[in-house]
């Protein structure tokens, strides 16, 4: 059994059978929130560009109080490369000087959190998981007028995050989530439907006391880019990966938990650059990545973890 992880009601978690059993199987040991009170989750979302053969999606898990070494860090990367006045953003590395510049830096300082960095890469060829899925026919009527491609993904958001901090979340901690401007909080009347179908899906997972303060989104952030720092981080990551698979599954050469890979020469010299703090994992913050494939059957999912170098 991985260590700090929880012990999961495999009957509520039927549609991640694949993943619950590759979690029970192997020797994971994960951040230890067991003294933590106040959890976070930061999440970004990568990959829905046609180029793409995987969707990203991104989740930083970690503790609202221990982020005063991040913090510190990432302020003085900011002032030292003079980017004190913008986000830190896969999409803009390749156009701005000055973030190329301070990139490495500011990936340093990320690796002070304490916490785990998450990244599901779903191939998109996947059907069988919610096929049907139409949110006309959900009790949640706010969600009626959604998109069928808008609801699937949130679904797969919820599911994913209710997962994670069931297995990672103590009694009486409480757990707060922050997004980036995504279309599936595109209006306030959105962020609050999301938000309580998000305290429903996390009620029916965790096997204990657990208070949820709600979702917030990087809109209106301050001058400090206290939310947009935090949600660049799986920003990042997700944006490399899904470049990662998509040019080495074009490859046929595929980074998973039997095979490691050297790095295409076909990637970009962002996500190359990128691919060498995706490869650490001997620092507080901790990495796990996964490819996300359909079965035979497409009852269940593999979960393939990724290995780069």
């Amino acid at each position: 059994m991985s260590k700090h992880w929880n012990d999961l009601n495999a009957e509520i978690i039927k549609v991640f059978d694949g993943f619950n059993e590759a979690i029970k199987n192997r020797n994971f040991v994960f951040p230890d929130f067991s003294h933590t009170s106040d959890l976070f989750i930061a999440s970004d979302y990568s990959g829905e560009h046609k180029t793409a053969n995987y969707v990203a999606y991104s989740f930083l898990i970690g503790d609202l109080n221990q982020l005063n070494s991040f913090d510190k860090n990432r302020h003085e990367v900011r002032k030292k490369y003079n980017i004190t006045d913008r986000t830190v953003a896969f999409k803009k590395l390749s156009n701005d000087s000055l973030l190329e510049n301070a990139i490495t830096e500011f990936l340093r300082s990320t690796d002070l959190i304490p916490g785990l960095l998450l990244v599901f890469l779903i191939n998109k060829d996947i059907e069988g998981l919610f096929k049907g899925i139409d949110p006309q026919k959900t009790p949640i009527e706010e969600f009626h007028d959604w998109k069928t491609k808008d609801f699937k993904k949130l679904i797969w958001i919820l599911y994913l995050m209710s997962f994670f901090v069931a297995g990672l979340s103590k009694k009486e901690q409480s757990v707060k989530w922050l997004t980036d401007q995504d279309n599936i909080v595109a209006n306030d009347n959105r962020l609050v439907a999301v938000s309580q179908f998000f305290a429903s899906i996390l009620g029916s997972f965790i096997p204990h006391p657990l208070e949820y303060r709600g979702v917030t989104t990087t809109e209106n952030d301050n001058d400090k880019f206290d939310k947009e720092d935090l949600v660049s981080i799986p920003d990042l990551a997700g944006g490399a990966l899904t470049e990662l698979l998509t040019v080495h599954s074009n490859e046929n050469n595929m980074p998973d938990d039997k095979t490691l890979v050297a790095l295409s020469d076909n990637l970009s010299p962002k996500t190359t650059n990128l691919g060498g703090w995706l490869a650490e994992n001997d620092y507080p913050l901790k990495k796990l990545f996964f490819r996300v494939e359909e079965n035979e059957t497409s009852e269940i999912l593999n979960y393939h973890k990724i290995f780069v170098e």
